[in-house]
């Protein structure tokens, strides 16, 4: 039929032999367990990917001319069934498998072939691990192996209606076409189950057997479900009718089974887990109950086989995932047949492999000559010329092709041994706010979920967040009134703040919050001085508590955004708002001088806009303080709000505004630092936007800080202080926004588990945080030479050095390239080429390098999560998958040039980040971890936490986990990371235990374990 086919619509002669097409199968077979991104690469001489049996075999062509043409049926002699096309396969297969005699057990379910393109039987079946595809009913043993399958495709499907219903029709309608012996015993789930189907089998001499809805036990009398669910574990009830038996067991759930097989009924022991004990406790099951969870999965196993090595190669045709799955159902029943009929040992694998081999072996016909030299094995730039991925050729009207990007290539000349300035880790810092109503911000800010939202902040590495900014703080506090003098409660502000330091962050402490609702009116001369006593009172508090070198360093600073008037149960008046300041201000400087203040947390548009703003700027330049009546007040920093609107640059343009003007209205403030500590992409942090799920919000951010500091702070004319870029992205998502709001992490309420629980993602933006923290505090020298001319600023790289501050520790002499790729929140199908050049280094010992990279293909959690179907409760073997995401990717360490000269070029995909970061090789191993500590996830589930304060080098390739429960201690963390957090989910749900953690540095030097702590919650 090919050859017919091909000329029917070719209009060509195929001229496909059998021995060609043996050849053909041999080939798809091989793609199943040795797989390539693209099927030509197999046909490459380069060593990597060459597959020499393929080629000697085939020639590449040839099977692109097979693959065209292959065809089952006459395509002009169309009928009305939906499955024409791929109908002779089934018949041929279903025929040849009856060459297996029946076994005794039988099972009838469902099987899926994967398809994701249009077609009118597409099913989608919910909670199926393959959701989107074409359905068989299927027959098979309890072992695996198919005896019949049957495509539905509604009323078209070819098997004997009944009048018993769809799913009894199955079961009699595959009995009677495969052509069962009596005799034989039917496994089904409750799809197919019924008591007239278990009456008509019994009629036809088969026995059956299955899980039966409640819905279908007519005028059984059984005891109503939800009475029968508070019965103990075990509790059984029996019932019979006529030749049928028929059981409800209580489980972990009812399980109700239909049987026409057990003339007696009978019990059997098993093991059921105790939660209560934390042991196993022997439950009595019923034994048809046993039988059929023994013999049930024989189509899930042959479904399990069919996947392990699934033909990889695929095809824009609707039938060919059938084609292909054919193929390999047909190997998997061969393999059955060659283990349990001639009583073969290889398994699966080996099968495959002998079986294609055979046939490209013996059918196959070795080329006399390769063909055309691969373009890999060309020089570097030849490969960059032709390898047609990151190139785009465009028409011409010659011969030759050119491509639409070759003019634009950028060439980056690095020199570490020119110092430019300072690199200022500005951005440290992030922020969220509390729900409404505020007075119930501890619901929030003390929950299970900010817990952990907070571990993964504090889990960057090396301090790379330090700050997380929070509204309505002293909504923690609470007041009570006796005999008119207020006595304040800090319980739960003092939890909070010691979470954060737990975790190694401090509080952005902004000082806004009516404590009870106690504090309604700042004009009001007394409440204005009983604040000033409440701010002395918190600061001093925490300064006795963690001293004042940890308090001072917190930005405390005026309440949020006045112009907006969220001020809750507060009368401000821009009078009131001014007291409000001085007040803060002189509590602040009564509990220490070395606290620092500022605002007004603003985005001071111009006049007659944001009156609170300017009055208050005012005011600190020369107004009367409330409490000295001296001229002026203190003015620690410019606190400002300045968001992108969705872009980068806007940011920092109305930056500069808006500081221009401040300055010029109030000269005094040039030299005040300022702030920007809400410099979001774009306003609002609960509207969802696909844009912030992936790298695109992370290289949007590194693009950010490089203009930054490339443009404001390398401007030798700038007067602005530029201190702090806050993101303010540390919220909590919400369903079904789980990873396109802002936020740092993707938050999954997970409700199908008792008690639920919540499970949090490291998303690509907290990810791109951990590698600009490997950044040092030296710019160096960067020459950039474009080729072309660009029309956007999609490229930009931050290069440093660090210098150890003492010589002849675990710190060692560092270098460290960041290159992004952005186009704001934008992606792009376009490559950016770049060529790095990274000088000055010969006189460093021990050099080697690490690469890290983020794009949206390899590292990207939400892509991942999409692609399993956006599930709300992902399984746990899910969430390993997603989690094994989080990570960028990492290439070394690998040595450096000894010449003290690095050139690397690199396709970088629109969004991505790369990371080069050089290490010379320090005198010590590196130090010991410490701080080690766990928080309780769900059952079977911890997540760990440790401190790499101590550690003493950025030169760390992983952080290894290990567990003990009283045996050897082995490492539980298989997935390098440079993050401190590790969230352990062993199948066996043993996390009871003894752990460790000790970093290894590049050179594969391990440093001391910490401390060893037990972890027995819930144990």
């Amino acid at each position: 039929m090919s050859n017919l086919y091909s000329t029917q619509t070719k209009d060509k002669q195929l001229n496909l032999s059998m021995d060609e097409l043996l050849t053909f199968y041999g080939i798809l077979i091989t793609c199943g367990y040795s797989s390539v991104p693209r099927r030509h690469l197999h046909w490459s001489v380069d060593s990597d990917v060459h597959n020499e049996s393929i080629s000697d075999a085939m020639r590449r062509n040839r099977f692109d001319e097979i693959m065209a043409s292959v065809h089952v049926v006459d395509n002009t002699k169309i009928t009305d069934d939906p499955f024409f096309k791929v109908r002779p396969i089934f018949s041929e297969l279903n025929q040849s498998y009856k060459v297996m005699p029946f076994q005794e057990w039988l099972s009838v379910d469902e099987s899926m072939i994967p398809y994701y393109g249009r077609h009118g039987c597409k099913q989608f079946i919910r909670g199926k691990p393959i959701r989107f595809g074409y359905k068989l009913w299927s027959l098979a043993s309890s072992s695996g192996y198919m005896y019949h399958m049957e495509p539905y495709c509604g009323s078209h499907t070819l098997l004997p209606e009944t009048g018993l219903g769809q799913g009894p029709s199955v079961v009699l309608g595959l009995a009677e076409q495969a052509q069962v012996p009596q005799g034989c015993k039917f496994i089904h789930d409750n799809l197919f189950t019924s008591l007239a189907l278990l009456d008509e089998m019994t009629k036809r001499g088969y026995g059956s057997s299955g899980t039966v809805r409640q819905n279908r036990l007519f005028d059984v009398p059984f005891k109503p479900q939800k009475d029968f669910m508070k019965l103990p574990r075990g509790t059984t009830v029996v019932l019979t009718q006529g030749e049928k038996l028929l059981v409800r067991w209580k489980d972990n759930n009812i399980v109700t089974v239909a049987t026409n097989m057990e003339e007696k009924y009978s019990e059997t022991s098993v093991k059921r887990w105790n939660k209560k004990r934390r042991a196993f406790d022997k439950v009595q099951q019923p034994k048809c109950i046993n039988r059929y969870n023994e013999h049930m999965g024989g189509v899930d196993l042959h479904d399990l086989q069919v996947s392990r090595y699934h033909i990889s190669i695929r095809s824009k045709k609707w039938w060919w995932p059938i084609f292909a799955w054919s193929l390999n159902s047909a190997l998997v029943n061969s393999h059955f047949f060659y283990r349990d009929v001639m009583g073969g040992t290889i398994d699966l694998l080996t099968f495959s492999r002998i079986v294609a081999q055979s046939l490209m072996q013996r059918f196959g016909t070795k080329p006399l000559s390769h063909g055309r030299r691969s373009l890999l094995a060309a020089t570097v730039e030849d490969q960059a010329r032709y390898d047609k991925a990151s190139h785009w050729p465009i028409n011409t009207m010659h011969r030759f092709q050119r491509c639409r990007r070759c003019d634009k290539r950028t060439t980056y000349a690095l020199d570490v041994k020119t110092p430019l300035r300072d690199l200022k880790h500005f951005w440290k810092s992030t922020g969220f706010c509390p729900p409404l109503p505020h007075t119930q911000a501890d619901q929030y800010d003390l929950s299970r979920d900010e817990h952990l939202n907070l571990a993964y902040v504090g889990s960057v590495p090396h301090g790379g967040i330090q700050q997380v900014r929070i509204h309505w703080l002293l909504e923690l506090i609470t007041a009570q009134v006796v005999n008119g003098v207020p006595h304040y409660n800090f319980t739960k502000l003092d939890q909070l703040i010691d979470v954060l330091r737990q975790n190694g962050l401090r509080p952005g402490f902004e000082l806004m919050g009516s404590v009870s609702n106690y504090f309604t009116n700042f004009e009001d001369k007394q409440q204005v001085v009983e604040w000033r006593k409440l701010v002395y009172l918190t600061a001093r508090r925490y300064i006795e508590k963690y001293g004042l070198g940890y308090v001072s360093h917190w930005n405390f600073e005026t309440w949020n955004e006045p112009n907006n008037h969220d001020f809750d149960n507060i009368t401000m008046s821009i009078q009131g708002f001014l007291n409000y300041y001085d007040a803060c201000s002189e509590g602040l400087r009564d509990a220490s001088p070395a606290l620092q203040f500022g605002g007004p947390g603003d985005s001071c548009h111009t006049l007659p806009h944001s009156p609170y703003c300017w009055a208050m700027l005012e005011h600190c330049h020369n107004g009367t303080n409330f409490f000295t009546g001296e001229t002026g007040v203190r003015l620690d920093y410019i606190a400002l709000h300045k968001k992108g609107g969705g872009g980068s640059l806007p940011i920092m343009l109305q930056e500069i505004e808006t500081v221009r003007e401040i300055q010029e209205r109030f000269p005094r403030f040039r030299s005040k630092q300022v702030y920007n500590d809400e410099a979001d992409p774009l306003v609002g942090w609960s509207k969802p936007q696909t844009w912030r799920a992936d790298v695109i919000y992370a290289a949007m951010a590194v693009k950010v800080i490089s203009q930054h500091q490339d443009r404001l702070m390398a401007d030798p004319n700038s007067t602005i202080n530029y201190t702090l870029l806050s993101n303010d992205n540390a919220f909590l998502s919400y369903h079904p926004h789980q990873f396109t709001q802002r936020t740092l992490t993707a938050r999954f309420q997970v409700n199908n588990t008792q008690p639920p629980h919540v499970q949090l993602l490291r998303k690509p933006i907290l990810t791109m945080f951990g590698l600009l923290a490997l950044l040092g505090e030296m710019q160096v020298f960067s020459r950039v030479s474009v080729q072309g001319n660009f029309e956007d600023d999609t490229v930009g790289v931050l290069a440093s050095t660090h210098e150890p501050l003492v010589p002849g520790t675990s710190d060692s002499w560092q270098t460290t390239v960041l290159i992004y790729s952005s186009m704001d929140n934008r992606t792009s199908a376009s490559i950016n080429h770049i060529s790095i050049q990274l000088n000055g280094l010969s006189g460093q010992k021990g050099l080697v390098y690490v690469t890290f990279y983020l794009d949206n293909n390899a590292t990207n959690p939400y892509q991942l999560w999409k692609s399993f179907g956006s599930p709300d409760f992902p399984t746990v073997e899910q969430f390993r998958q997603l989690r094994g995401q989080e990570e960028p990717l990492v290439v070394g360490p690998l040595p450096f040039p000894s010449e003290g000269r690095l050139s690397l070029r690199v396709a970088l995909p629109v969004p991505s980040v790369l990371l080069i970061h050089v290490c010379a090789l320090s005198r010590a191993k590196p130090d010991q971890v410490n701080d080690l500590r766990f928080i309780a996830v769900t059952q079977g589930q911890v997540l760990i936490m440790w401190s790499d304060r101590c550690v003493n080098s950025k030169c760390i390739i992983t952080y290894e986990v290990e567990f003990s429960n009283g045996n050897k201690f082995q490492r539980i963390n298989s997935q390098d990371t440079i993050f401190t957090l590790y969230v352990f989910t062993p199948e066996n749900l043993d996390v009871c235990g003894f752990y460790r953690v000790r970093a290894v540095d590049y050179w594969g030097r391990p440093g001391e374990y910490s401390q060893i702590k037990k972890y027995s919650e819930g144990c």
